[in-house]
């Protein structure tokens, strides 16, 4: 069976200002640090570890006096962040950083290395700590984004949420970062994916205006098992004519997964393997409903739509035949393990992470059921 079906660019955030990427930064906005002298993209690892620890007890406001930074020293002060107002926490250090107040403050958890975003899409990852941060924020919060020091991953969370919030571009949102907390410093894997981002953030434009992409496949599977909800990977694109541009070859899609394949800009097709269980099934299609939001969220313009259809294997149409060039269903040995893990039940799924807030909370992300997948008979 198939469905297709279009989602709307929901209103409430407000769209990314185009017109600014690229201009000189707008002066320090009330709340956050003086101005304080330009610092060097890069420095010897004496001047790091320094500055690292003159800011690891700091609590550095970055935007608006609603937008903090800060290590795990400032992530275990209670007093301190009760007397800032603190009332949301970003933790991006999951695995080494637990959630020290969940009966204090909203949290929200991401498990990432030090080190690079790996395949996760940054439609996954980033795209859902910028909604955290702007819900809490449009609803009277104020937010600390944590990793361990304070440095590299919380340094990218909100460097992203600059770039797309105030439309600045990489550079000009990493000074502005820098200048409240000179021991902010994204690694080079960060920093790529946030040139990828600033990327994505400029192409944004109204839907009379075509581009010719390459065509992108992801699956919906497992992040971390200490994470609470999947995350979709991206696999690979290719040019149309260049089936070698592939990163994985041959095409292979595991028939325990769902798989998204991004043919257009603005236009998806959803495979779902004929083994997936009705428990795995819940949770990889709301990552793959996540991923279709914040695709629309982040990259639409105002007013554009998406064009999703729904496939189940073996019922694919001949153009997405055509485009795969002829897809081999079978199973991975190494996906067993992450297989195995989603039908143990040990992760969370979308809904029973939401769930898991406190019953009184108003603050969460952006509603996943803008899109609702069909039921299939």
């Amino acid at each position: 069976m198939r469905t297709l079906q279009t989602i709307p660019r929901i209103k409430g955030i407000p769209a990314l200002n185009i017109g600014a990427i690229g201009q000189s930064r707008p002066e320090e906005t009330s709340g956050s640090s003086k101005r304080s002298p330009s610092y060097s993209l890069s420095s010897g690892p004496e001047s790091v570890s320094r500055l690292v620890e003159m800011n690891r007890h700091r609590l550095s406001v970055v935007w608006n006096g609603k937008l903090f930074i800060g290590g795990e020293y400032v992530a275990r002060d209670l007093p301190l962040l009760k007397q800032s107002g603190i009332t949301h926490i970003l933790n991006v250090a999951g695995e080494e950083c637990n959630n020290y107040f969940p009966n204090e403050f909203e949290y929200c958890m991401v498990v990432i290395q030090d080190s690079r975003l790996l395949s996760v899409s940054l439609e996954s990852v980033l795209f859902d700590g910028i909604c955290f941060i702007n819900t809490a924020i449009m609803n009277g919060g104020k937010v600390l984004v944590h990793c361990r020091e304070g440095v590299s991953r919380s340094a990218t969370y909100v460097i992203a949420f600059l770039m797309w919030k105030e439309g600045w571009d990489f550079r000009q949102s990493l000074e502005r970062v820098k200048e409240c907390r000179p021991s902010c410093a994204p690694n080079t894997g960060f920093t790529v994916s946030l040139i990828k981002l600033q990327k994505i953030l400029c192409n944004t434009r109204p839907p009379s205006v075509s581009r010719d992409e390459p065509m992108r496949l992801y699956r919906a599977g497992v992040h971390h098992p200490k994470a609470p909800f999947t995350v979709v990977v991206e696999l690979g694109s290719r040019a149309d004519n260049n089936k070698s541009e592939w990163t994985v070859t041959p095409i292979l899609l595991d028939s325990r997964f769902v798989y998204i394949l991004r043919p257009k800009t603005r236009r998806f097709y959803v495979w779902e393997g004929s083994e997936v269980t009705m428990g795995v099934r819940s949770a990889l299609l709301s990552a793959t409903t996540r991923f279709l939001n914040n695709v629309r969220q982040f990259e639409c313009a105002p007013g554009e739509r998406l064009e999703v259809m729904y496939v189940q294997q073996g019922e694919e149409p001949n153009e997405l035949l055509d485009m795969l060039k002829g897809p081999t269903t079978t199973t991975l040995e190494a996906l067993s393990p992450e297989a195995s893990m989603l039908q143990s039940g040990a992760i969370f799924t979308w809904d029973s992470w939401l769930n898991h807030l406190r019953p009184t909370s108003k603050y969460a992300f952006l509603p996943a059921k803008v899109l609702s997948p069909p039921t299939y008979t």
